[in-house]
């Protein structure tokens, strides 16, 4: 068994279906997401979201982020201007 607990990821077309169903005013639109094997809050939060792809996870956040792009590209042009500078503490 993993460490990570595996869940149930749903394809964006199930997604899409259920969507569907909701914006087309069907009555049975919650049938249509049990059909396609997901749960009613995952229904209402797909319904309410509007969205069926995944958001990205993951990765840095911009204020968290220390040095810039910016930053680097400064750097990388003192370097490119002298090769012999180092990096001291």
């Amino acid at each position: 068994m993993s460490s990570q607990a595996s869940f149930l990821k749903h394809s964006p077309a199930e997604k899409r279906r259920v969507l569907e169903a909701h914006r087309a005013g069907r009555a049975d639109w919650l049938t249509v997401a049990a059909n396609n094997g997901i749960s009613r809050s995952m229904a209402y939060r797909i319904a309410n979201s509007g969205r069926v792809d995944d958001l990205p996870r993951g990765g840095a956040r911009a204020g968290s982020v220390k040095v810039t792009q910016e930053v680097k590209d400064t750097l990388e042009s003192y370097l490119n201007d002298n090769c012999t500078y180092t990096m001291e503490t």
